[in-house]
């Protein structure tokens, strides 16, 4: 991978992150009688998702690189599926892959090191959830005011995400997005951010490139497992 898509995603994961602050500053801001419990763990999980990606890039550049490059389909795709691919690919990288001296993944260097910072046992409990991550391509089945109800397309299972009135960019009914859905109480949020594909201009071979990237991602976690 270049240096130059590498760092045009780590800027991109940082806007990104950016985006969510945002959110939450509408959404959840100081009210009266005080921030609400599930608003505060929300707001120290984006923070954790922002420290985490400024670590993983700041200490641990060179072993995403690597890990990216093993990747040889990436050369065949066009700029657009490339960097879509290569932002999901480092995210999976981070939590599933042992890319630290020690062979650890770099998200549990990462808590090692900074757990005892992550004070709430509920913000902990997310942070922890993380792990159980996987990267979905999700059919949007309805929409409301509140929320996205999403179809994973391969497993099926429902997914429910929360809408934040700072949103006015949403997936059109019937739109494919890929990302990494994590659970915050009832609902759902995805990691940093996820893809979306346009119900009008999407194309089957950028489909089938997303889906391929699924399987490639799995077929890693099941040679990890047994290492």
């Amino acid at each position: 991978m270049s240096e130059v898509l590498f760092w045009e995603k780590l800027n991109e994961m940082r806007s990104a992150l950016a985006e969510a602050e945002k959110k939450y500053k509408h959404c959840c801001g100081q009210k009266s009688g005080g921030e609400q419990t599930s608003e505060l763990v929300f707001k120290e999980a984006v923070q954790v998702q922002k420290d985490l990606m400024n670590y993983a890039f700041s200490k641990h550049q060179r072993a995403i690189n690597q890990f990216i490059n093993e990747f040889s389909f990436l050369a065949d795709m066009d700029k657009e599926t490339q960097q879509i691919s290569v932002f999901h690919l480092s995210v999976w990288g981070i939590f599933f892959r042992p890319l630290t001296d020690q062979k650890e993944t770099i998200f549990q260097e990462f808590l090692t090191k900074k757990a005892e910072d992550i004070t709430r046992p509920k913000t902990r409990q997310v942070v922890q959830s993380w792990t159980d991550m996987e990267p979905s391509l999700l059919l949007l089945n309805e929409k409301t005011d509140e929320s996205l109800y999403f179809e994973n397309m391969i497993t099926a299972e429902k997914v429910e995400v929360d809408v934040k009135p700072d949103q006015t960019v949403l997936p059109e009914k019937g739109s494919l997005v890929l990302g990494f859905p994590v659970q915050f109480e009832e609902k759902a949020e995805f990691f940093i951010q996820y893809t979306m594909f346009a119900k009008k201009s999407l194309q089957i071979l950028f489909f089938f490139r997303s889906a391929s990237l699924l399987t490639h991602m799995k077929q890693m976690e099941e040679r990890a497992a047994h290492l």
